[in-house]
Formats: structure tokens, C-alpha cells, sequence
């Protein structure tokens, strides 16, 4: 059978990799971060996710990658500030923790891009913040409302923005996050920060700021079942807080082994941070899953019983390496992993 999407990357019947079992057994989640700054056509997107099996969308509220190009934060972009090396960077208002000062128009597309979602019959996973984009590159950090407000709170105050004077507004975040999702009636996951961890931070310290995180949530309403957490470190002690654990860096099917004291039903592995596969290449070439991987990962996601697999489509920043053109998505891999049937 030839997969007419792959240019012939594939051709393969499905009784090559065993028995073929019945459509939906596994649970894939589209990792379009950036979706609500990225460019091309997002109804035509989450469409093809849909069509494609796919069971929802992992999706980046406050964080760093893009916002040079599009700006689009949750809060109140009020200026540009320069910095020492001559760089010039967007300031927010955080405003007061307690009456955030949100940019509307993001919370409003946000909540049309949510209803769509639900009328699609498609999960969304929020992920409040991201680790990976502060972590590295001074310049990427310096576009998070976080690192760049008037109120000039976040690395400048004692264990920056991990530490207890930031906490009401990352729980404040949280609320947002909620309110906005719940007036939707979509079916969602909640994450407080994708690989959380804590820069110069023991791994105590990871450990406790995850767990207040999800805590938090629970006292705001929030259900510790619908809890994900994709922590750099510290995951078994993390694990008891939520429901869903998610290990990044998974692009081949002998990857996919349960993680050291938990159990894997409980486990999304992930292909973000995997760049070495036969799909779809980024700006910098690094090629992600593709349908040789889909094959033997679906039949191992079904032998091991696991939660799911997120899947990050490289081929979206073929263009541009920090931000997403949803019109090259291929849903391939999904089809595969999904429905188990190349079309």
C-alpha cells in the first residue's frame, strides 16, 4: 500500500508490522504550540487533526518562541524596552495579580479557537507556560511577559520567576486558563509549564513548584485528573500530583519503555526534542516522525498499554524555525498512529 502524501517514503501493508488492530485504540495529541500565532489556515488545520483521528491539540498560552514575529501574549503589550546589547524587546503590563492586565483580543481568540475545537470533537491540552524557551537563549526569554514587564518582577526577584512573589501570578494565569476553557465546554488537559523546571534550582526545588502548581489548579476547580505534566525532572515524585506524565524526546518505537517507578498507562510520550526521524524537516533540517516511525510506534503504544503520543509535526516550521505555517501540516503520521491505515 502507498502512502500518495509521502512521495513514496512508504510503501508497506500493514499485516508487515502484525495484526492490525481496531481503529482508535491509540490517543494522539498534535503538539501546534504555537497555534494561536502561527500563520496559514487554522480551521483548516484543526479540520485535518480531526479527519486524521487525532484526539486534540497541545497548545502554548505564555511563552517565548515567535512572540518577535507576532507579539501575541495573554497580557498587555504597553511598549519596547532595549537592552544591553542593543536588542529591543516588547514590555507588558502584569498588573496587579489580582486583576491581571489581559491582552482581550488573545483571550478572545483563544476562546473562538477552543469552540472550534469542542464543536470538532477535539481535546485541547493548555499548557500555561513554557521552560524550554527560557531556559537557553537570553534573547527568547526576553519576548516572555514574565522577563519583560513594566513591573520588572520576574528575574529580578528572589528565586525569579519560580519564587513565592510570582506565584499568585502564574495561579492568576491558571485561573484565566480555566475560566476562558470552561466557558467553552471544550474537553481539555491542563499543564502548568512544558519541561518545568527551575533554573539553579535543586531538583527539590522542581519537585515543589510542580507540585504547588498542580495543587493550585485543584483549589482553583480544576480536576487532578486532567492534570499533565511533562517535568525535566523529579517525575516520580511528580507523578503522584497529576494524572498524565509526559517524557519528551520519544521518536522510535524502542523508546517507548515505562519510565522507572511509573506506571506507563499513566504516560504521553512525546517527539518534542526528537529530530532524527523520515518525516517532515524544520528551517534547520531536522526531520521528525514520519510514517516508517507511525507504523512501529503505533503497534508498541498498543502493546504497552500507554496513554497516548503527542506528536510535534517538524514540517509546520519548515519555513521558520519559531513559528508554525499550519498550511504544511501533513497528517500522515496520524493517520497511521490514529486509525492505523495509510491513505
Amino acid at each position: 500500500m502507498k502512502c500518495p502524501r509521502c512521495n513514496g517514503e512508504l510503501e508497506v501493508s500493514l499485516k508487515a508490522v502484525g495484526t492490525t488492530p481496531e481503529p482508535g485504540l491509540v490517543k494522539v495529541w498534535v503538539g501546534a504550540y504555537d497555534l494561536l500565532g502561527a500563520i496559514g489556515d487554522t480551521s483548516r488545520f484543526l479540520r485535518k487533526c480531526k479527519a486524521a483521528g487525532a484526539a486534540g491539540c497541545r497548545i502554548f498560552i505564555c511563552y517565548s518562541w515567535n512572540a518577535e514575529q507576532t507579539g501575541f501574549q495573554p497580557y498587555l503589550k504597553v511598549g519596547f524596552w532595549t537592552h544591553d546589547n542593543g536588542t529591543t524587546f516588547p514590555k507588558y503590563r502584569l498588573g496587579d495579580p489580582y486583576h491581571p492586565s489581559w491582552d482581550e483580543s488573545f483571550w478572545h481568540h483563544l476562546r473562538l479557537t477552543l469552540m472550534e475545537m469542542k464543536i470538532l470533537g477535539l481535546s485541547a491540552w493548555l499548557v500555561a507556560e513554557d521552560f524550554c524557551s527560557l531556559k537557553g537563549d537570553s534573547r527568547v526569554k526576553y519576548y516572555n511577559p514574565f522577563y519583560s514587564s513594566e513591573e520588572d518582577l520576574g528575574p529580578n526577584t528572589p528565586g525569579g520567576i519560580w519564587g513565592y512573589s510570582m506565584k499568585r501570578y502564574h495561579e492568576a494565569l491558571f485561573q484565566k486558563i480555566i475560566e476562558t476553557a470552561n466557558s467553552t465546554g471544550v474537553d481539555y488537559l491542563m499543564e502548568a509549564m512544558n519541561e518545568a523546571d527551575v533554573v539553579d534550582g535543586t531538583v527539590a526545588d522542581v519537585i515543589a513548584w510542580n507540585i504547588w502548581a498542580h495543587d493550585s489548579m485543584v483549589s482553583l476547580g480544576f480536576q487532578r485528573g486532567r492534570i499533565a505534566a511533562s517535568p525535566g525532572r523529579g517525575q516520580i515524585e511528580i507523578e503522584s500530583s497529576c494524572r498524565f506524565i509526559s517524557p519528551h524526546g520519544i521518536g522510535r518505537a524502542d523508546q517507548i519503555q515505562p519510565l522507572r517507578g511509573i506506571d506507563i498507562g499513566k504516560t504521553i510520550f512525546s517527539s518534542d526534542g526528537w529530530w532524527a526521524g523520515t518525516g517532515g524537516a524544520d528551517a534547520k533540517g531536522r526531520r521528525g516522525v514520519g510514517v516508517t516511525e507511525a507504523l512501529e510506534i503505533r503497534q508498541r503504544l498498543i502493546e504497552t498499554g500507554s496513554a497516548g503520543f503527542e506528536l510535534l509535526p517538524r514540517e509546520i516550521y519548515g519555513q521558520d524555525n519559531d513559528r508554525a505555517n499550519l498550511d504544511l501540516f501533513d497528517p500522515s503520521p496520524i493517520d497511521i498512529m490514529a486509525l492505523g491505515v495509510i491513505k
